[in-house]
């Protein structure tokens, strides 16, 4: 009685000190260009506590900084939103936000023909927390990078941000202010138990 009793134990201890688990949902790869990307459904994943989004995308957009556009939750077009921006490189850094805004806007900053890293694809990973709780706005985190803006030194980026919805979250678009989504994109989306 006593091992199985210290089985039981041990195993709740090593739960207990792990890493949380994060289980593959769904992948989506672009096989032509599109004006903007959508993840639905999400409302089938409520067995799960945060959801993980990791995507690697590239723009259309001819200029050196002109990969951006917004993120928005169940098609929700309103002034419900708010974000917060660092970003940097090996020599300088800088700060951006926005409140009351109509997206969570994002400069991922990677386009098609830029020089000099042509054809260059930009990378992000977004967590959105408690997206299925109804009693609370969700919120977000995520970390971007790429190896073309302005286009002299490679960037990364920090955010957060919030959707201002007591609503679970059931779909996540994103659409670029400039060019399309090329061809390859390929977001892929993870649940985590929690």
């Amino acid at each position: 009685m006593s091992l199985v009793l210290l089985g039981i134990l041990n195993s709740q201890a090593a739960a207990a000190g792990g890493a949380p688990a994060y289980e593959h949902l769904a992948t989506t790869t672009l096989s032509s260009n599109a004006s903007s990307i959508t993840l639905s459904g999400l409302d089938s994943y409520t067995d799960y506590k945060h959801l993980q989004l990791r995507a690697v995308w590239q723009s259309t957009a001819t200029g050196t900084s002109e990969g951006y556009g917004k993120f928005r939750f169940n098609s929700d077009t309103g002034s419900n939103y708010a974000w917060h921006n660092l970003q940097g490189n090996q020599s300088s850094f800088a700060t951006d936000g926005g409140w009351n805004q109509d997206g969570i806007f994002n400069y991922f900053s990677t386009g098609q023909s830029t020089t000099p890293q042509d054809g260059s694809f930009a990378i992000f990973t977004m967590d959105i927390l408690d997206f299925a709780n109804t009693n609370r706005y969700k919120t977000m985190k995520m970390l971007t990078g790429t190896t073309q803006y302005f286009p002299y030194a490679p960037y990364i980026r920090l955010y957060s941000g919030y959707w201002a919805s007591n609503n679970a979250i059931t779909s996540i678009s994103f659409t670029p202010l400039i060019g399309q989504i090329t061809s390859k994109t390929r977001w892929s989306l993870y649940g985590i138990r929690g």
